[in-house]
């Protein structure tokens, strides 16, 4: 299996993208879980309610073990980045949640898109959005995680991710891209 993770800060089209992707590639891809768990709480939640998710997210992954190509809007390194930030620590279990997961190729999608309100998100400022921006780049980079980051926008950010797609594993035929 091929696992693609999509990270990145808030509102930066990981969704979308993911989305995009799969119904091109025709592969299947993980939601975002902490959206959903979110949503049926009304936006509220507490530390321990991030090592849930971060669970939540490892289950959906799971579910697709026999898929040739998986794509996986946010990962566990979304939570453990969140938790940092927002509580100033990581639980153990996010922790070897995240460095248990392995992926073939990381997308990280930059901040070049325009902030979109959301009741759910909590750092719209330009400043913000370049520190998580920044805290992402460290993360990837210390753990020697395979990433390229994807800019533009609509179809050329599609576009642009399809090419590093292609470019890491020409191995996929041209039908699956």
């Amino acid at each position: 299996m091929i696992r693609i993770a999509i990270v990145g800060p808030e509102s930066t089209g990981k969704s979308d993208l993911t989305k995009a992707l799969a119904k091109i590639i025709g592969c299947p891809y993980t939601e975002e879980i902490a959206r959903e768990y979110l949503t049926t709480r009304d936006g509220k939640y507490s530390e321990e309610d991030l090592s849930i998710m971060a669970r939540l997210q490892c289950e959906a992954e799971d579910i697709h073990r026999d898929a040739k190509i998986l794509l996986c809007d946010t990962t566990t390194m979304v939570i453990k980045i969140w938790s940092d930030v927002k509580y100033g620590r990581c639980s153990k279990e996010i922790t070897d949640l995240y460095l248990q997961r392995k992926y073939d190729f990381t997308l990280l999608t930059d901040i070049d898109l325009p902030w979109t309100d959301d009741p759910l998100r909590e750092h719209p400022s330009p400043d913000d959005r370049k520190m998580l921006m920044d805290l992402y780049k460290i993360e990837l980079t210390a753990h020697r995680i395979n990433y390229a980051m994807v800019q533009g926008l609509g179809d050329e950010r599609i576009n642009n991710a399809l090419n590093l797609i292609k470019a890491k594993f020409p191995q996929i035929t041209a039908a699956q891209l």
